[in-house]
């Protein structure tokens, strides 16, 4: 899906104007309504129970250190990748003068480069057994974004392949955190775990998103 949008939002604007990508947005969001409808009601239909405070296993849930790092790690690699999802195809049309199909191509491949990076980062970290050491090669290779301060802007197929290669590395990385909270603790508490970990994790995607456009601000 966020490949089909950097691909086609481009497209659709500078062929029919800015709104255009909103509106086909909305007729989306209501298709995908009707589509949830199909779902048979026994589908929806759970064991039910009482909610109680869903506060009360927070604190175990600070105190555990796998989780914990898990989160700060996730905080990291979500402020990097979204940092890189969310600018780099803005730099190449600012910086690179990429024209708009250009730009819809660019974005096509950085955002695609996820997809086959969610595969092999969750199968090296099973297949392997040492989640710790592929996380940790991959966030060294999401360290190649720091090349896009010294290319030179007229190499534009270099600068998608940097753009690649920090996203492949990134979502490599972010897949094995994901699922270690789930298994760093009880069953009944996997939801909890995964729950915070994301939450401190996206904190991280909106800091860099926020950031990014106050320091592009700043320094033009």
């Amino acid at each position: 899906g966020i490949t089909i949008a950097y691909f086609s939002v481009p497209r659709i604007e500078h062929a029919a104007g800015w709104e255009w990508p909103f509106r086909i947005y909305g007729i989306v969001t209501l298709a995908g309504l009707g589509i949830l409808a199909l779902v048979p009601r026994r589908g929806w239909v759970g064991a039910g129970g009482s909610l109680g405070n869903p506060l009360a296993g927070m604190g175990p849930m600070l105190r555990n250190k796998i989780v914990m790092i898990a989160a700060i790690s996730l905080f990291l690699t979500m402020f990097v990748l979204y940092g890189v999802l969310t600018y780099v195809v803005s730099f190449f049309g600012d910086a690179g003068h990429f024209s708009a199909s250009g730009i819809s191509n660019s974005g096509l491949a950085v955002a695609a480069a996820a997809m086959p990076a969610s595969l092999v980062g969750g199968w090296l970290a099973d297949r392997l057994g040492r989640p710790a050491e592929v996380m940790a090669l991959f966030s060294f290779l999401t360290m190649s974004i720091v090349l896009l301060w010294v290319v030179p802007v007229g190499n534009g197929a270099l600068l998608v392949v940097i753009g690649v290669l920090a996203t492949f590395a990134g979502t490599a990385t972010v897949v094995p955190l994901f699922a270690l909270p789930s298994i760093a603790v009880r069953p009944e508490d996997a939801g909890l775990a995964t729950g915070l970990a994301t939450a401190i994790g996206m904190s991280g995607a909106i800091l860099s998103t926020y950031l990014g456009g106050w320091i592009i601000d700043w320094s033009s």
